[in-house]
């Protein structure tokens, strides 16, 4: 019966060490992820700026605005991510 016992704790404890390896490469790999896309919008931040200057447009707000009317898109991923999970919903409630 100990040995029982003994093989189940260690096996138990196997598990956990398992899982908490890996959760920590799980979170490593979503902070590199979270870095990536913080970069993305930061260059194209940078291109939209780069756009406006180069072809003399004036505001970039009327710029982004018009995108993002035109093309029913936001570029602000937390606006855009908000609004594909609020259709999906109104398509579920149809």
């Amino acid at each position: 019966m100990q040995i029982i016992f003994i093989n189940c704790f260690f096996n138990i404890r196997s598990i956990a060490r398992h899982e908490q390896f890996s959760t920590k490469g799980l979170e490593k790999e979503n902070s590199r992820l979270h870095r990536i896309i913080d970069k993305f919008h930061d260059t194209i931040d940078k291109f939209i700026h780069w756009i406006v200057k180069k072809f003399d447009m004036g505001a970039e707000d009327n710029l982004v605005r018009d995108f993002e009317v035109e093309n029913h898109t936001f570029l602000n991923a937390e606006k855009q991510v908000r609004r594909e999970d609020r259709d999906k919903e109104l398509d579920l409630e149809r």
